[in-house]
């Protein structure tokens, strides 16, 4: 079901700007909209739209101090009332000087994180460094050899230590890495090789020695620095949240503030236009609040409240009982109604479960289903899950029908019939409901067509007044001939009215010439004739998967029973009905969703309507 939306524009005195879009925010029933779809070309030539928002820096600063003191705001906007005393001025200068003080702390922490991150290389150095069993600082008394500490990957390792055998180096391998290898290289000083290194893929590591001591001894020293950082580090959050704390009830009132301005400010900056003593705004609403608009401005004399005329499209807002509106999902998946298009919600929502009960009618499976969607919904909050636990109610309900209980069907007595004893019985019911379905779905078509003012669709479309004339005809002399083997002749007469008026729409209101428009019109005719018959049998599944469902069971019965054994049976029986729900119940859940989209939605439903999207504040 629609909930009633109307085209409004509010224009008021420019001092109450601030008191006015408050109230449309806390409403939280309002869509503001660009006002080129609501006043005339004229009229906004005479107005102008502010450059940009005053209040984006300071909220901007405020967003900074509450991501460093790492604190989630939680602005109250009731406690807001305008006009206010507060001076914005002064708020600015407060959040500056806050920020200073905590991007100075910051520098600080990123320079200690920078120290941090060094050590860390050095600790990954030394550890590599190991095998030498020596004062480090001795490496800088040779005078005669020369050294170079690095890596290279394990790709390049061999060809690197073949091309530095011929050169009269030692080559020690320090320590393997998952990628590469650490070395240590001694040469002579009055050998050149560093083209060899250069070419050989080797990343040189230079060593910086402050501390005097083996590598192991070294690590020591660099893991005392290294906590003495962390901590050092620590100390500067906790400073910056102390200063928030400190600060903490001014920054939270004068947040709140900030907040609603700079909202409010988005939407005179989007969409208000001004001129030097008024405001205008423009947009959609709810009857509820459109009342509520009128009886303040009774009360108040703020503002002025005009019923529009708009050349844009109404957005619609979807307004369903509670058990309906998580069916809304499905709609949805086709498309957005329109707010002049009938909601199919409801209806939609009764077919599919009596088409995904009929095809998976079964007690226990049903029961699994249910409890399995429902929880899922309890835990995600997600509609779909709700639709699947509705959707294994439905699976129990036709499971007493059918009489069939995690498949056994001679536990309990069906209270209608059992599919698989009842094969043509199931396939021709399956038609039957495809016939009214489908004679459903012209009605609210035609319906539809004339609520939009479109009669010439309501009269000569395939799906409108001739084509449900057309279908009632073949219908009832297609039934007429399988029970008596005779043709009613005579319905050769009206089925040519109905065959031409639907020709005649193309002929008559198609674009081209008159010969491309007879082609056009002469195969879409063939289309329809084509598709009355394809969407009428494929709604044969819900009787065939009815009995597909019992079958599917009979076959994992018989397999248990060739064990010979009656736990390896059961266990049979078990992994049988968890692949019937997990694979047939996803399986019947798109055949149920295909049937109402092919065979229901594509004759009566558009669905390229837009969602009501209210403006709302935003953190």
């Amino acid at each position: 079901m629609h909930e009633k939306i109307y085209p409004v524009t509010l224009i008021s005195d420019k001092n109450n700007i601030e008191s006015i879009l408050k109230q449309l925010l806390d409403s939280g029933e309002f869509q503001s909209a660009s006002a080129e779809f609501f006043l005339t070309e004229k009229v906004i030539r005479e107005l102008y739209q502010m450059d940009e928002n005053p209040y984006e820096e300071i909220y901007q600063t405020f967003t900074y101090i509450f991501n460093e003191a790492e604190k989630h705001p939680e602005p109250k906007i009731e406690k807001i009332v305008f006009p206010t005393v507060l001076d914005t001025q002064e708020i600015s200068e407060f959040t500056q000087e806050l920020s200073m003080s905590i991007s100075t702390i910051k520098k600080e922490i990123q320079s200690m994180q920078k120290l941090k991150e060094d050590i860390k290389k050095n600790l990954d150095l030394m550890h590599s460094l190991d095998k030498l069993s020596i004062d480090l600082a001795e490496l800088e008394n040779f005078h005669y050899l020369s050294y170079t500490i690095g890596k290279i990957s394990k790709i390049y390792y061999q060809r690197f230590v073949d091309s530095l055998e011929k050169e009269n180096v030692i080559v020690l391998d320090l320590l393997e890495e998952k990628e590469f290898m650490w070395l240590f290289i001694v040469y002579e000083c009055e050998q050149n090789i560093e083209k060899i290194i250069s070419i050989g893929n080797f990343l040189q590591i230079t060593l910086e020695l402050s501390i005097n001591g083996t590598a192991s001894q070294i690590s020591w020293e660099y893991w005392d620095k290294l906590r003495t950082i962390e901590y050092e580090i620590k100390i500067l959050q906790l400073e910056i949240k102390k200063i928030f704390y400190e600060k903490r009830r001014f920054i939270y009132s004068y947040f709140d503030y900030i907040f609603v301005l700079k909202n409010i400010h988005n939407v005179l900056h989007e969409k208000c236009f001004l001129n030097n003593n008024f405001f205008v705004i423009s947009g959609w609403t709810t009857q509820k609040t459109y009342e509520k608009l009128l009886e303040k401005q009774k009360q108040e004399d703020l503002f002025i409240v005009l019923r529009s005329s708009c050349t844009e499209e109404c957005p619609t807002k979807l307004n369903n009982p509670w058990f309906f509106k998580h069916f809304e999902t499905l709609v949805t998946m086709f498309g957005i109604p329109k707010s002049n298009e009938i909601d199919p919600t409801i209806f939609t929502s009764v077919l599919f479960l009596v088409f995904y009960g009929m095809m998976f009618g079964d007690i226990g499976h049903g029961i699994v289903l249910a409890f399995c969607g429902f929880i899922l919904y309890l835990l995600k909050k997600n509609s779909i899950f709700f639709v699947i636990g509705s959707a294994g109610l439905s699976s129990v309900f036709f499971g007493f029908l059918y009489g069939s209980f995690f498949g056994f069907e001679d536990i309990i007595p069906a209270l209608w019939k059992r599919p698989m004893d009842n094969i043509n019985y199931f396939l021709v019911t399956s038609i039957v409901i495809g016939f009214v379905i489908i004679i459903t779905a012209m009605l609210t078509h035609t319906v539809n067509m004339f609520i939009i003012g479109k009669a010439k669709e309501a009269v000569f479309d395939p799906n409108g007044i001739s084509g449900f004339g057309l279908y009632i005809i073949i219908l009832w002399a297609a039934v007429y001939f399988f029970m008596t083997g005779k043709f009613l002749y005579f319905l050769i007469y009206p089925a040519g009215v109905f065959v031409f008026m639907i020709l005649l729409k193309e002929i008559i209101f198609g674009e081209g010439s008159f010969l491309m428009r007879f082609i056009q019109g002469f195969f879409e005719l063939f289309e329809v004739l084509i598709s009355y018959l394809t969407n009428t049998l494929s709604f044969i599944r819900l009787g065939a998967f009815a009995i597909n469902h019992a079958g599917l069971f009979m076959a994992f019965y018989m397999m248990s029973q060739m064990t010979q054994n009656k736990g390896l049976s059961f266990l049979v029986l078990v992994l049988g009905n968890i692949l019937i729900i997990v694979l047939e119940g996803v399986i019947v859940f798109i055949q149920a969703l295909r049937l109402q989209m092919y065979e229901y939605f594509s004759r009566f439903y558009n669905g390229n309507g837009r969602f009501f999207n209210p403006d709302r504040y935003k953190l």
